[in-house]
């Protein structure tokens, strides 16, 4: 698990990834999350801290929406993300 049970909720993006293509990743965040319908973007090179705090570089695949039982504006955002 990449960030695992960590809290992520309220931190910036930026806290726990990085990498050249950082902006594109937000940019397909924002979408997903103004669609509310999952994406699977080409694989995007991110590099993310684990437990200890150490960069791996991982492939975002796939962005999924997790909508509350409302099913409006989803609630969370499920990244999946696979070793380099």
């Amino acid at each position: 698990m990449l960030l695992g049970k960590r809290d992520v909720i309220g931190q910036p993006l930026s806290q726990f990834f990085n990498g050249s293509e950082l902006e594109k990743l937000i940019q397909v965040l924002n979408e997903v999350s103004k669609s509310g319908n999952p994406v699977t973007p080409a694989p995007m090179n991110e590099r993310a801290s684990d437990y200890a705090g150490a960069p791996e570089d991982n492939f975002v695949h796939s962005i999924v929406p997790i909508h509350g039982s409302d099913g409006n504006k989803p609630k969370r955002l499920f990244i999946y993300t696979g070793k380099v």
